[in-house]
């Protein structure tokens, strides 16, 4: 400190981020107060460039004088007079607490805290002759009411890390995956990683948050980041079956058997999903009745396989509730499994409180509360962090459905998007350009684009493709014009876009 000197030593087993952040919180905890400046040196934990008048402070250091509300003023490089009383608290340090420890063994590092906390409140309650008191005296009278108030909680350690989305819409943290929306691909996130979650931003926006996996090779996916495709190829898996056989009552055993018999379950969905359909075809009395129960009377019907009597148009009539995705995350994967009443909370209260999400129009946060409800590893999350999850989880649903509408309401031709453009077949696409397209500041700019060429290039399902890009941008300019025009909307890359993509191509721009 400035005016009293008083000294604070804490023995770490490196100068890392985690290390030095931990010191600092140590050190609020000892003092009862925060500083309004604190100066430091320019380490790597703490500075991530130092400059003389523009220092680029670490992210989570950042992080840490944001939460504690104060300021962050790195010394000069080489100017070690711009932190003097540091210097002299290094020197006294050594003289008064490493020497007399030099000879002492100890076991790990919570006995050298103690022997050095003990030394350093020896050093602190000495009286020094120019004061007539000691350090912490003069800290009492005139630095402690000064401080400004801690937080109601400590800081949190948390690193910041820049990922890129993979082509699997997933960032790779500490050997787990974490899923962002698909349309992030390939564009650069940062990734904020606590002990216990896992935030993604973007332009300085957070657009996702999980609760940090416990395990390595694990894959936590929100349903809602997945493309419309992918989401309905995974809804149908073996639980989803297994759930809809159990209502009939003996084609369960049927049903398992089926895929068990199979080298992937997969290969069995056929089979299950006709025998399923049955019970459209056939009462469901018939069902579940037992087998000692006497046959009904009257004629019996003729034998039909299972292919023929699943009408065409016809999908199983179980209800999609129990369904369990693959790629679902690691808490709604719990929510199936999880008997625990003290993991799921008084069913009394937890009820209306879903069911007054719903009438609020949340079901996003109505799904995450359910998992967070039936999820034990999410108990030790705290409130922010907990409410957190559930907010970002309505954020997806509502864009979901927000991108939904507007391909409902555009009537693409072709469900295509511009992350599976093939640019290395030989048509002649002009990679920097067709980039251009992509951004879409041409729809800003009221620019139409006609794309021309020979037969069969795909001029169609490149102006799907800038179409879904731009319902799932969803620019204000293009939104707005819709709303205005007399005509039903579509999108604009849907009837066209800006210059064409092609040097072979015709090109009619207006």
């Amino acid at each position: 400190m400035e005016k009293h000197r008083l000294l604070y030593a804490e023995a770490r087993p490196s100068e890392g981020p985690a290390d030095w952040i931990g010191c600092h919180v140590g050190l609020f905890a000892a003092l009862g107060g925060v500083p309004a400046t604190i100066v430091c040196d320019n380490l790597k934990a703490g500075v991530a460039r130092g400059d003389r008048y523009e220092p680029q402070i670490n992210r989570t250091y950042q992080d840490l004088a944001r939460h504690y509300g104060t300021a962050v003023i790195p010394a000069r490089p080489y100017k070690p007079r711009d932190k003097a009383k540091v210097e002299q608290a290094v020197l006294l340090a050594e003289r008064w607490i490493l020497a007399r420890l030099r000879n002492r063994r100890v076991f790990g590092l919570a006995e050298l805290n103690a022997a050095i906390a003990e030394l350093t409140a020896e050093l602190n309650g000495r009286v020094m002759r120019a004061y007539g008191m000691s350090r912490a005296e003069l800290f009492a009278q005139v630095d402690a009411p000064a401080l400004k108030p801690l937080p109601a909680a400590p800081y949190a350690f948390a690193e910041w890390k820049v990922c890129r989305a993979g082509l699997d819409y997933h960032v790779e943290i500490d050997g787990s995956w974490y899923s962002v929306s698909y349309r992030l691909i390939p564009e650069q996130v940062d990734v904020r990683m606590s002990e216990r979650t896992v935030e993604v931003f973007h332009k300085g926006q957070r657009l996702a948050s999980h609760a940090r996996s416990l395990g390595r090779r694990d894959h936590t996916t929100i349903p809602e980041h997945m493309p419309s495709s992918h989401r309905r190829h995974a809804e149908w898996t073996p639980a989803r079956l297994m759930a809809g056989a159990q209502k009939i009552g003996p084609a369960a055993a049927l049903v398992s058997a089926i895929m068990a018999e199979r080298p992937h379950p997969e290969q069995g969905f056929r089979s299950c999903m006709g025998i399923l359909a049955l019970e459209k075809r056939y009462a469901a009395p018939v069902w579940r009745r037992p087998a000692s129960a006497p046959p009904r009377s009257g004629p019996a019907r003729p034998a039909r396989s299972a292919r023929s009597c699943r009408p065409a148009s016809t999908a199983p009539s179980w209800s999609p509730s129990p369904m369990t995705s693959p790629c679902a995350t690691a808490t709604s994967a719990a929510a199936t499994t999880s008997t625990d009443p003290q993991t799921q909370g008084d069913p009394m209260l937890a009820h209306p409180t879903y069911e007054r999400l719903i009438a609020l129009g949340l079901p996003g946060m109505a799904k995450a509360f359910e998992e967070q409800r039936a999820a034990p590893d999410l108990a030790a999350l705290s409130f922010e962090e907990r409410i957190g999850i559930m907010a970002d989880r309505e954020a997806a649903e509502r864009d979901r459905k927000r991108l939904t509408a507007r391909l409902k309401f555009a009537a693409l031709r072709q469900d295509a998007c511009v992350e599976d453009i093939d640019l290395r077949t030989p048509r002649g696409l002009d990679r920097a350009l067709l980039a251009r397209l992509v951004a879409g500041d041409w729809i800003g700019r009221h620019q139409n684009c006609l794309i021309t060429g020979p037969c069969g290039v795909g001029k169609s399902w490149i102006a799907c493709a800038l179409g879904h890009k731009a319902a799932a941008t969803a620019a204000p300019s293009s939104t707005s014009a819709s709303r205005a025009s007399s005509r039903p909307w579509r999108s604009p890359a849907a009837t066209a876009a800006t210059p064409a993509c092609s040097r072979r191509w015709g090109v009619s721009t207006s």
